[in-house]
């Protein structure tokens, strides 16, 4: 106990000896590049839940709807989350914007497994999502390109 306290002492001198005044002198010129544009892109539209609709494969530009995902839903918020139900596992994570790029992190799942088919369609979707590049919102659709050479198509959620 005796050598607790001259390690507590030492620390806190540490500590106080690294907070100095290193503020900037002298006078700051803002130039009009430094400041903030006049538009920035309104995102309204996107913050909303989506009905998963199906992939379009950017190859063939063929549209697969797996029927073990036609109840998956995707909610993007305006506060830079996202979340969804997909089958048999809901999911969400963190996503940034900037112009067109979409791009989602810290990305998780829960870890039901609900069969062959539906579960390795599931995981597709993930991964797929994960792998979000680009998005565009065209005649209230939603279309989000993936690094994986797919798109992930959604419409708005219909409540009922």
């Amino acid at each position: 106990m005796k050598f607790f306290y001259p390690i507590i002492i030492f620390l806190g001198l540490l500590f106080l000896s690294s907070c100095n005044d290193s503020a900037p002198t002298g006078n700051i010129e803002i130039t009009p590049q430094d400041t903030i544009p006049d538009t920035i892109p309104d995102y309204s539209a996107l913050y909303r839940r989506w009905q998963f609709m199906g992939f379009i494969d950017g190859s063939t530009k063929e549209m697969d709807l797996p029927i073990a995902l036609n109840q998956t839903d995707l909610i993007i918020k305006s506060d830079w989350r996202f979340a969804g139900d997909a089958v048999c596992n809901f999911y969400g994570g963190a996503f940034t914007l900037e112009g067109n790029s979409f791009s989602t992190f810290w990305f998780g799942k829960t870890l039901v497994w609900c069969g062959e088919e539906r579960g390795i369609r599931e995981d597709e979707y993930f991964y797929r999502l994960d792998q979000a590049d680009t998005f565009k919102i065209s005649n209230d659709t939603l279309i989000i390109d993936s690094k994986t050479g797919y798109s992930l198509v959604y419409k708005p959620k219909v409540e009922s």
